[in-house]
């Protein structure tokens, strides 16, 4: 279990980089959109408590089934990106 756990923030790590370079290679403005308060103290027990809070129907799961999609998508478009030296855009990630 802590195994998964340590792969999924690593994999919520590896979008946040992709996301700021796309974000620097286009030109965009990093400061623009939706600030998001995050508590203090470990994430992985903020993610388990979060995710006891779901089940248990006490408050939205942050990160569901669209993040973790997203993030793969974002994953298999860097390895794409370097393999094939060009860039990748995730829309393009099936």
């Amino acid at each position: 279990m802590e195994a998964v756990i340590i792969v999924i923030h690593l994999m919520v790590i590896v979008a946040l980089i992709a996301v700021v370079l796309l974000q620097r290679s286009e030109g965009g403005a990093l400061s623009e959109g939706e600030v998001v308060e995050i508590p203090s103290g470990s994430s992985y027990r903020l993610q388990l408590e979060n995710l006891a809070d779901a089940i248990q129907e006490r408050a939205p799961q942050r990160l569901g089934r669209d993040d973790a999609v997203g993030q793969a998508r974002t994953i298999e478009a860097l390895y794409r990106a370097a393999d094939d030296g060009r860039t990748v855009a995730v829309a393009d990630v099936a």
